[in-house]
């Protein structure tokens, strides 16, 4: 599929998820999900001193007034108020299995700019940085908000902070959130992989864009660089695309074209508008799943006869392989038992980057080995489940001694036969030439 039309129906994915969120909003449902609030601004040249954790709430709802379970008197409780921002796509399900984490947000004494937003004098934790991330690498997200004024606060819940006097209650608003829906890319060599990362920010305004890749051993490079202000992106690497015009949209995802080897690492999508910065880490990992051959397709042996029986696994990636060997009676009725006399050649590291590894054994044939199958069962972390590759045996009796004995005794008689014909035939052949 063109990896064009390949964003524009994961936009349209969710464009239609932007829409059931908005009918969970409008249905007046509410969300509590557990968080930790953690405070890092002690920082020295040795570390963090005086690092600061508690309990953290995050509620998210469209109702004025909320119930008393909604509120924890053993941590802060931040009430996320209706913002363009919309964080209940994310929020929809399975809100108590997502891993949050709450931080102030520091710019180092900048003044941060936003539309409708009123400074707050005498307040040192104004703007907060919140992360979260599904424990299945579905999505992740950072939310960033700002405490709503106190005025505000007044004139609109005045009344519940009245009634909940001992519990830590901060009103706050989204105003830009960072996502990807693909936290953890696998692909096979020479496909197209796309790295999704979205945002949505409560006003329009010009972001500025920045890709960059670690690879596995260390190295970073900057992929490429937009300015929103321009309307431009400069690549720096090439081999990747992003789709200009789908910036205004909201989205910054990347196309990273015919993956090798090389392409494997952590790539790191990062927006800023304001003096907001958010990331997304993104792990594209290559993945080649194995071919498995056998050496032989059948095999019809004699009691005794040995015969050598390789299983191949070729052209795999990453590294980590198992290859065993099983073997089923004729009846089937029993687990198979694991053959243990089997030998492993060393990886072969093939010039594609991909590897090879044969497994191999001498099967010596014997009666009860007749009508059993032997099967070679691969893993590796690209299968959702094992390759096997079987082989019926067929084996024959080997003739005894007295039958071996007879078969010689026959030829034999047979040869003196027909030498004692042939020598009739010579001496009637001479008797008729002297007649004459």
């Amino acid at each position: 599929m063109d990896s064009r039309l390949y964003l524009i129906i994961l936009n349209l994915l969710i464009v239609c998820n932007d829409i059931q969120s908005f009918e969970d909003l409008t249905s007046r449902k509410s969300r509590k999900l557990s968080c930790m609030y953690v405070d890092m601004r002690n920082k020295t040249l040795l570390g963090y001193n005086d690092i600061m954790k508690q309990k953290a709430f995050l509620v998210l709802s469209s109702r004025k007034q909320l119930s008393k379970e909604y509120f924890d008197s053993e941590g802060i409780t931040f009430i996320l108020k209706d913002s363009p921002v919309n964080t209940m796509k994310f929020l929809k399900e399975h809100t108590l299995d997502l891993v949050c984490e709450v931080n102030p947000y520091f710019t180092d004494n900048t003044q941060i700019i936003w539309p409708g937003i009123h400074v707050i004098e005498n307040m040192e934790e104004a703007w907060f940085v919140s992360r979260f991330k599904h424990p299945n690498d579905k999505f992740q997200f950072t939310l960033f908000f700002t405490h709503i004024s106190q005025k505000s606060l007044e004139e609109q819940d005045g009344s519940q902070l009245q009634a909940f006097p001992n519990a830590e209650i901060r009103y706050v608003l989204p105003v830009f959130m960072l996502s990807t829906q693909t936290p953890h890319v696998q692909t096979r060599l020479q496909e197209d992989a796309l790295l999704n990362c979205d945002f949505s920010i409560d006003h329009h305004a010009d972001v500025n864009i920045v890709w960059k890749l670690l690879k596995k051993g260390g190295q970073e490079m900057k992929l490429l660089t937009y300015k929103g202000s321009e309307k431009s992106v400069v690549y720096h690497v090439k081999g990747i695309a992003m789709y200009v015009d789908e910036v205004p949209k909201g989205s910054a995802s990347l196309v990273v074209k015919n993956v090798d080897l090389e392409k494997e690492g952590l790539y790191t999508c990062s927006v800023s508008v304001n003096s907001l910065f958010g990331d997304q880490v993104i792990h594209l990992e290559v993945v080649e799943p194995p071919i498995v051959n056998l050496n032989v397709k059948s095999l019809l042996l004699t009691e005794g006869q040995e015969q050598k029986l390789v299983c191949e696994a070729s052209k795999y990636y990453p590294l980590d392989v198992n290859i065993e060997w099983l073997r089923e009676g004729r009846d089937q009725t029993l687990l198979p038992t694991v053959l243990k006399n089997v030998l492993y050649s060393s990886h072969k590291h093939n010039n594609d980057g991909t590897y090879s590894l044969s497994s191999f054994f001498i099967f010596t044939a014997s009666q009860l080995d007749n009508g059993a199958v032997l099967t070679c069962r691969v893993e590796h972390m690209s299968l959702k489940h094992p390759i096997r590759k079987s082989v019926k045996v067929r084996v024959e009796e080997s003739p005894s001694y007295q039958e071996f004995f007879l078969v010689i005794l026959i030829i034999f008689l047979s040869v003196v036969l027909l030498t004692l014909i042939l020598h009739l035939n010579r001496g009637r052949s001479s008797s008729k030439s002297k007649h004459y």
